[in-house]
């Protein structure tokens, strides 16, 4: 069998374990969440932790089918306290959930996709339009009572997915609620690397520019194997203000950021994984 043969079987039995997969980890989510809404806060904070610990395990899964191997600090950041990461793509969601249990931000769009979208719902996700002032406010409060609750909250400042070449400036709305309430705010640097393919990950993995998102998962499920790297500040930060926050957060990540393969490796090499 050719390795293109071979590349589409391979992305077609991942897509399959990948839809079975999901719907298994989804299908608890919604009896979950309705049989502790007549207990009020309490019954919405049970059902909440339970949910992200559903999609802790649906992020495994994911890493597992597409395999995904993972370097990361043993020592967890604190529960309760904000996550910032450099963004490179959609794996960067099941990366940090099979990591830590977290409820995260995303982008509006997100809502309407089909089946994700059905199931970021019910896992808990916070959508953000970010043209909107008034739902940049929303979901700061959201993020504050979430915060209070000691419910870690991850979001991605950047605003958008790059191809990882650098790190791009911090916008500082979201770290808002962190910032009044002097919440830690722990930043992570996140990088990939395709050790069997020739293409480089800044195409086959992140997802930025005018990609569209069908042929570029069609062509993440083809690699062989993915190494992740996934770096966190062992120092939480803490500021009053919240651009000195973002400003700060943005200054721990660029330090630990190791940039993503731009350039096709020459055939018949291969890098080692760490």
């Amino acid at each position: 069998m050719s390795d293109g043969a071979a590349g589409s079987v391979r992305a077609g039995t991942r897509l399959v374990l990948l839809g079975l997969v999901s719907v298994g980890f989804g299908l608890p989510l919604l009896p979950l969440r309705l049989a502790l809404l007549p207990f009020g806060r309490r019954g919405r904070l049970l059902a909440l932790r339970g949910s992200l610990r559903i999609q802790q395990g649906w992020g495994r899964a994911v890493l597992a089918i597409l395999r995904v191997t993972v370097t990361a600090p043993t020592v967890a950041p604190p529960a309760g306290c904000v996550i910032v990461s450099n963004h490179l793509g959609y794996l960067d969601i099941p990366l940090i959930a099979s990591l830590l249990p977290c409820r995260f931000v995303s982008k509006e769009e997100v809502r309407h996709w089909p089946l994700m979208g059905v199931l970021a719902r019910l896992a808990h996700v916070l959508f953000l339009d970010r043209g909107s002032k008034v739902a940049v406010a929303a979901v700061g409060a959201d993020i504050a009572e979430t915060l209070a609750q000691g419910v870690t909250v991850t979001f991605f400042p950047e605003g958008t997915s790059t191809c990882g070449a650098q790190v791009q400036r911090f916008h500082a709305g979201l770290l808002e609620p962190a910032a009044a309430a002097g919440i830690p705010c722990v930043a992570l640097a996140l990088r990939y690397e395709t050790p069997d393919d020739i293409a480089p990950p800044a195409c086959t993995i992140c997802w930025w520019g005018d990609a569209t998102f069908g042929p570029h998962a069609w062509n993440l499920m083809k690699l062989r194997r993915i190494h992740a790297e996934v770096r966190w500040s062992q120092q939480p930060l803490r500021a009053a203000d919240r651009k000195q926050l973002a400003a700060a957060l943005h200054e721990q990540v660029a330090a630990m950021f190791v940039p993503v393969r731009q350039e096709p490796r020459a055939a018949g090499t291969a890098e080692p994984v760490r």
